[in-house]
C-alpha cells in the first residue's frame, strides 16, 4: 500500500502552519541573518506559533499518565533516537569526542534546544490546565509561571534543559487554547479584518526598532524586548495565522507532510547544512552568504529531511491512523 502524505483524522490547515513554522526555523539556521531585519519580522511568529499550535491541541481529558505516555512515544523517544543519530554524521568535522560531548550537549538543550524545552514547558502546562480546574486559575497560573521565568532568567537559575524559558512561555499555550475556544467565531471574522490585522503587524514590527532600538524576540534567549510590546506582536502575528488558516482551511499534500515531518526537519536539517557546507569548504567552493544562498540550503535540507522521512515512515513506523487528531 502506497505511503499516504496526508493522514486521516488530521487537520490539514494545522499541519499548513506547523509547516510554515519549521520553514521559518529553517531558513533562520541556513542565514537567516544575511537578510536585513529577518528576525525581526520573524521571532513572533517563529518558535511561538509552535507553542500555541501546541496549546490548541493539548488534551486535558487524558489522565497525566496517558499524556506522559503519548509524549514519551511521540516527541521523547524520537527525540532520543532520531537526535543521537546525527552524531555519528558530525564526528568527522568535530572529532571522536564529540560521540560524548554532542550526546551531552543534546540532553542538556545547549544542541537543539527546542527539544528538552517543549518537554518541560508542554508537561508543565498539562499540569496547570488539568489541575488548575477553573479557567481563571490556570490563566492565572500561568502568568505567575512566567513571571518567574523571567525573574530566574535575570538571575541566571535554572538555564539547564531551559527550565525557566519552559516556564516563561506558559501564556503561549493559553493563546493556542484560546483560539481553540473560539475557533468557530474567528472563521466567521471578515478576510478585510484580517488583512488589516497583518497589516498592522508588519507596521509594529517595522516601528519596533525605531521606537525600541534593537528589537528581536528571542524565545530562547528568554528575550522579549519591551514586554508588553513583544507580547501584542506574538498574540497578533499568531491570531492573524490561525485565523487565516483555520478560515480558508488550507491544506495541501506537501504542507500536510512537511507538517507532520517538522521533528525529523528540525532535528537533521542542520547536521545536513553542516555536512554540505564542510564538504563544499574542503572542495573549495565558495558560495555567497546572502538570501537566495539561505533560500537554497533551505530548500535542500528540507528535501533530504523529507526524502528521510518517506523512508522512516514507510519502513519502521508505519502504522494504522488512529486518534491523530487529538494529538496531530
Amino acid at each position: 500500500m502506497p505511503l499516504k502524505l496526508v493522514r486521516e483524522g488530521r487537520k490539514g490547515w494545522i499541519d499548513a502552519l506547523r509547516c510554515l513554522a519549521i520553514l521559518l526555523v529553517v531558513f533562520g539556521h541556513c542565514g537567516g541573518e544575511s537578510v536585513p531585519q529577518y528576525f525581526l519580522f520573524s521571532g513572533p511568529v517563529e518558535i511561538p506559533l509552535f507553542l500555541v499550535i501546541s496549546g490548541y491541541l493539548l488534551n486535558t481529558e487524558k489522565t497525566f499518565r496517558q499524556f506522559l505516555s503519548s509524549l514519551t512515544r511521540t516527541v521523547i523517544l524520537p527525540w532520543l533516537i532520531l537526535g543521537w543519530i546525527r552524531i555519528p554524521f558530525l564526528v568527522p568535522s568535530r572529532g571522536w569526542d564529540y560521540l560524548f560531548t554532542g550526546t551531552l550537549r543534546m540532553l542538556t538543550g545547549e544542541d537543539l534546544w527546542f527539544m528538552p524545552f517543549f518537554i518541560l514547558a508542554e508537561t508543565l502546562h498539562f499540569c496547570l490546565r488539568k489541575y488548575g480546574r477553573r479557567i481563571w486559575i490556570t490563566v492565572s497560573l500561568c502568568f505567575l509561571a512566567s513571571a518567574a521565568g523571567l525573574l530566574l532568567h535575570r538571575q541566571g537559575w535554572l538555564n539547564t534543559a531551559m527550565i525557566n524559558r519552559a516556564l516563561t512561555v506558559q501564556p503561549l499555550f493559553l493563546i493556542g487554547l484560546f483560539f481553540r475556544k473560539y475557533e468557530h467565531t474567528m472563521v466567521r471574522i471578515h478576510w478585510g479584518y484580517i488583512i488589516g490585522a497583518a497589516l498592522a503587524y508588519f507596521a509594529l514590527c517595522f516601528c519596533a526598532p525605531l521606537m525600541f532600538g534593537p528589537f528581536e524576540i528571542e524565545v530562547h534567549l528568554n528575550r522579549y524586548p519591551v514586554l508588553p510590546y513583544s507580547m501584542l506582536l506574538i498574540l497578533l502575528g499568531n491570531l492573524v495565522l490561525f485565523t487565516a488558516a483555520c478560515k480558508a482551511n488550507f491544506h495541501s499534500a506537501v504542507t500536510s507532510f512537511i507538517g507532520q515531518n517538522t521533528l525529523i526537519i528540525y532535528l537533521w536539517s542542520g547536521a545536513f547544512i553542516s555536512i554540505l557546507t564542510g564538504g563544499m569548504a574542503r572542495l573549495g567552493w565558495h558560495i555567497p552568504d546572502n538570501g537566495w544562498t539561505a533560500l537554497l540550503y533551505t530548500l535542500l535540507s528540507c528535501a533530504v529531511c523529507g526524502f528521510c522521512s518517506v523512508l522512516i515512515n514507510g519502513l519502521l513506523l508505519r502504522r494504522k491512523p488512529s486518534n491523530s487528531a487529538s494529538r496531530q
